[in-house]
């Protein structure tokens, strides 16, 4: 009888970790920029949180979108004056960089489509 509370104790204890795990989806997305921080700014990464976002609807997913374009340029920041070939090629490059692989990241069909529009 002892032996059966133990059990019965291990197994909902087992299922409450799991259920607890299961439950503890990441909301967010770090967006890191490819070019060297700016001085003054230690990090060219920036957390994109989206937890209050459904996902589902494409409505949330272009929301996330924005959200993610505005941080890659925000870690690939300063942008260079147009006048600046080679300087905007590189602020181009990291912004598309920074934005593909935060989106690839998140793996959200909705999301996906959302950024090639």
């Amino acid at each position: 009888m002892k032996r059966n509370k133990l059990l019965a104790a291990s197994i909902a204890a087992g299922v409450f970790v799991c259920s607890s795990v299961i439950a503890a989806e990441v909301f967010e997305v770090v967006v890191t920029g490819t070019r060297a921080p700016t001085p003054g700014r230690e990090f060219n990464s920036k957390i994109v949180n989206y937890a209050d976002l459904d996902l589902s609807k494409q409505e949330d997913a272009q929301k996330l979108v924005k959200r993610i374009r505005g941080a890659a340029e925000f870690v690939c920041s300063p942008k260079p004056s147009a006048s600046d070939a080679k300087a905007s090629d590189d602020y181009t490059k990291c912004v598309d960089t920074a934005f593909g692989n935060a989106v690839a990241h998140v793996d959200n069909p909705l999301v996906t489509a959302a950024a090639k529009a």
